[in-house]
């Protein structure tokens, strides 16, 4: 079975689950493509089908805590420029 034939039955219930992590439809729609392109370009899938399932589901998961993660760091070096960008200006106590 192609690859791209082996995910199709669990597209669906990747994009519920997306959802209920990202509680946003189109964020969650990006995960899921994003999952899928990566379970399809992988060298090595498990063959077993409920291995293969808890796999896809994992890769999602990671794909989602991978971009919390960044807008965090992008959160707080946002937060620094702008503290810096205030200090800079400032000219202590009168």
């Amino acid at each position: 079975m192609k690859k791209r034939e082996r995910i199709k039955p669990y597209l669906q219930r990747l994009y519920g689950y997306a959802v209920s992590l990202t509680r946003d439809r189109d964020q969650a729609e990006d995960l899921v493509q994003e999952c899928a392109l990566r379970a399809i370009t992988a060298r090595n899938t498990p063959r077993d089908e409920h291995a293969y399932r808890a796999w896809l589901f994992r890769i999602l998961r990671n794909l989602f805590l991978d971009r919390v993660r960044h807008e965090k760091v992008a959160e707080s070096a946002a937060e620094d420029e702008f503290l810096a960008a205030e200090t800079e200006f400032w000219q202590g106590e009168e």
